[in-house]
């Protein structure tokens, strides 16, 4: 989709889990993108409409929590 640079995905094994959390992760991913947010959350919506009439029935997106996030320094990229 256009804005989204790079994603990383992860599958999140805590040490502790809290059943009062309001919210109990499992995954997280980390999207770079180099569009306005509002741009991107719009597209997102478009394609939630367009796409949500095949999600399989186990698939529940409401548990999902948003972050957004400034870098603080410039961009270290891994050695080549």
């Amino acid at each position: 989709m256009d804005g989204f640079l790079t994603n990383w995905r992860f599958r999140l094994e805590p040490e502790v889990i809290d059943p009062t959390s309001a919210t109990v992760a499992t995954h997280l991913a980390i999207y770079e993108v180099d569009r306005d947010l509002a741009a991107l959350r719009a597209n997102l919506a478009a394609a939630r409409v367009a796409n949500e009439a095949g999600w399989p029935s186990w698939f529940d997106p409401t548990p999902w929590t948003s972050l957004d996030a400034n870098a603080i320094g410039d961009r270290v990229p891994a050695p080549a």
